[in-house]
């Protein structure tokens, strides 16, 4: 490094501790507090050693015997703070603890500061212990405007980050700033982005408000959580799984100072297998009436995957995390088994006996095919709502009753009213139907649609519809309609809600659902594959 002037002319720091001949120019640098009592004229040390009580102190020059005042500067703050890993501990009295912590895992600046701090903490270390200071020093890139420009006043592209965050909030920047690049990188700030951030924490406070809205529904409770759990289906065991691998995904990442790469990778779990994924493949078991095992087992899963994805947020998104600990972990859970706050809690582990990788090879295989089967519907312009008669897949015969017990995903997921699992392709009559392959196993999807599909696929748009209706009314899930009345000039839509009246009705939870000769005066009219059907709901 080049030679460096550690003085500045400033009243405010640490003062230089140097006093200078008025007379004959000689000059004493002091160590302690202890050597200023003994050099001063008056025996005394200063009430604090910093400006202008030090400045008081005179002392008597061994050569010459006449007045030595101290230099009037103070010391670089880089220069203060590059000897941090010594006056640290000694500033709160913990100066006992320093060969238990010397040297420092781990520091962090920006990359300007590797001249003005990481390199003046190791030269004044080496002087004083003789050793590096540090183990690991991470370099932060700069925020840039959304171009790479600079950030500045007279550009007036400055983003103040307090307005900014009382704007669009705290945890949407902070997330913003994690995942846009890794740390060391340097960052173009686009606000208009921070909006995704903000998106992605509305489909987290939605699933855990779906979970919240059904599992007080039924009452539930953490009670018999322990026998909830005995009942898993494969989904649960394939998201408890995804849960598993990206806790210790965010734990290595962060080990290794990839930021980035551990908030992606927790963003994507809120996203793609929380929302997109698991709550779509339960809202059946959900939804179901009676009590039943299944129900009470996706609750369990629900609350014990989401109370590990809060901690888990926690020191990513420390504002929402913190609310939904209170408001939803600590709502179910027992007293003794959640803390004062999110922030004091452990990253969390799952128990060996919920791990099933067999399992969950398993359901991450039928989520792919279905992605496929999406894939061949949106070519072939079938709306996801419309149901498939069949899918047939071939399977290694040792995984046969695997993927038999998970076929329920690819029915929901995928909207299939029939998956066949074989072991073999051989007397299987594929003629007609689309081959997926996936090298590790092949699929055959049945894309004709016959009359029974059909109005099956009008019934559930007209479901869709009246849960629209019901959702603009502000009516709690469980308000049970009085009627619902349906007019449509449609021959075919009439057949199909003569034929699932009862569907409709234990869908939308209605007493009753019927067909009307004349369009009902309060009803909203709807578009079911450019079929004019007429829609009204009593309360």
């Amino acid at each position: 490094a080049r030679d460096w002037c550690i003085s500045r002319e400033r009243y405010w720091g640490t003062p230089l501790p140097i006093w200078t001949c008025s007379f004959c120019g000689y000059r004493v640098a002091v160590e302690s507090i202890e050597e200023i009592k003994k050099l001063s004229k008056t025996g005394e040390a200063p009430k604090d050693v910093h400006r202008p009580w030090i400045d008081k102190i005179v002392f008597r020059c061994p050569r010459c015997g006449n007045d030595m005042y101290r230099e009037p500067y103070v010391v670089d703050v880089w220069m203060d703070s590059g000897v941090a890993h010594t006056a640290s501990l000694v500033q709160i009295n913990e100066e006992h603890r320093f060969n238990e912590l010397f040297p420092y895992d781990w520091i962090t600046e920006a990359v300007d500061q590797t001249r003005g701090w990481f390199y003046t903490l190791l030269f004044t270390s080496i002087i004083m212990h003789n050793a590096v200071p540090y183990k690991t020093v991470l370099c932060q890139g700069h925020v840039l405007d959304k171009y790479g420009k600079k950030m500045s006043k007279s550009r007036g592209n400055v983003v103040w980050a307090l307005e900014f965050m009382e704007r669009s909030g705290a945890d949407p920047l902070r997330l913003y700033l994690l995942s846009k690049s890794a740390p060391w990188d340097s960052i173009n700030f686009d606000p208009d982005e921070v909006k995704d951030m903000k998106r992605i924490l509305d489909i987290l406070w939605n699933s855990v408000n779906f979970a919240k809205t059904y599992m007080d529904l039924d009452k539930w409770s953490t009670v018999s959580i322990e026998d909830d759990l005995k009942h898993l289906k494969a989904e649960d065991y394939w998201f408890i799984y995804e849960l598993y691998m990206m806790i210790n995904d965010i734990d290595k990442y962060i080990t290794s100072g990839d930021l980035h790469l551990a908030t992606r990778r927790l963003l994507n779990f809120i996203v793609d297998v929380l929302s997109h994924k698991y709550i779509t493949v339960i809202r059946p078991r959900v939804w179901l009436e009676e009590e039943a095992p299944q129900k009470r087992s996706a609750y369990a899963t629900l609350f014990m995957v989401l109370t590990a994805l809060i901690k888990v947020l926690a020191p990513f998104a420390p504002y929402i995390s913190e609310y939904l600990y209170q408001a939803f972990t600590k709502r179910y859970a027992k007293k003794d088994e959640v803390k004062e706050s999110v922030h004091i809690e452990v990253l969390p582990t799952i128990p060996e006996n919920l791990l099933n990788k067999k399992l969950w090879e398993c359901v991450s295989t039928l989520f792919r095919l279905s992605e496929e089967i999406l894939a061949i519907r949106s070519k072939y312009g079938i709306k996801r709502r419309w149901p498939l008669k069949r899918v047939m897949i071939i399977v290694n015969d040792v995984d046969k009753n695997l993927y038999e017990m998970a076929i329920d995903v690819m029915k929901i997921y995928a909207n299939v009213k029939e998956v066949l699992v074989y072991s073999s392709a051989e007397g299987i009559d594929t003629s007609g139907l689309i081959e997926i392959d996936l090298k590790y196993l092949k699929g055959y999807v049945d894309i004709t649609v016959d009359e029974d599909l059909l109005h099956e696929g009008f019934v559930r748009d007209i479901v869709r519809r009246i849960q629209m209706l019901r959702k603009e009314r502000n009516l709690p899930v469980d308000y049970i309609l009085n009627r619902i009345s349906i007019y449509t000039e449609s021959e075919a839509i009439h057949k199909a809600v003569a034929k699932f009246r009862d569907y409709i009705a234990r869908e939308t939870r209605a007493k009753e659902v019927v067909l009307v000769a004349s369009r009902p005066s309060n009803s909203i009219e709807f578009d079911i594959e450019d079929q004019k059907t007429y829609i009204a709901i009593e309360l």
